[in-house]
């Protein structure tokens, strides 16, 4: 089972190494975030950035969520009381979703599509069948908004996406 823990803005990676360092390997089974290629232009071209996902959260994977609230009572990453506020368990549909998103990893490249009759049609990466999910298009800044299931834990997801043609 998947865990959200919302930690300060811009410690997410501190706080990574931080549970990666000190939970144990048979409690923890990995500690990740969620990243997306999005497109950002300056300079006068066009640069791939990596972003985060979901800012603020770092993931922690476990097979005994037990085990690991028991972990954090004792723990210097987090102090307990935080973590009872701050450690969300993310749902079997949530956690499904995401893994059928993003197949293996945890990164989301950049797609390519196009725009027809007012249907967005994904023609490479990994938005392909997709489609349906895309609630929102932001053209400029090449970033689609897709309907996350559940509503308890975010509503839209980012993701690149480069619209090349629009008829």
């Amino acid at each position: 089972m998947w865990y959200a823990l919302k930690c300060h803005p811009g410690k997410e990676q501190e706080i990574l190494e931080s549970c990666r360092q000190e939970i144990d390997s048979r409690i923890l089974c990995d500690a990740f975030l969620f990243t997306y290629d999005q497109m950002k232009r300056y300079e006068g071209s066009w640069h791939v950035e990596k972003k985060q996902m979901f800012p603020q959260y770092v993931f922690l994977e476990t097979k005994d969520g037990r085990a690991l609230l028991e972990h954090f009572k004792f723990s210097s990453v987090f102090p307990a009381a935080e973590v009872k506020r701050n450690l969300k368990e993310i749902s079997s549909e949530e956690e499904r979703f995401l893994q059928s998103l993003y197949n293996t990893g945890h990164h989301l490249p950049m797609s390519e599509g196009y725009i027809q009759d007012g249907q967005t049609h994904v023609t490479c990466g990994p938005l392909v069948g997709w489609e349906r999910q895309i609630k929102k298009i932001d053209r400029h800044k090449r970033l689609a908004k897709l309907a996350f299931p559940g509503n308890d834990f975010v509503t839209m997801i980012p993701a690149g996406l480069e619209i090349k043609s629009k008829s």
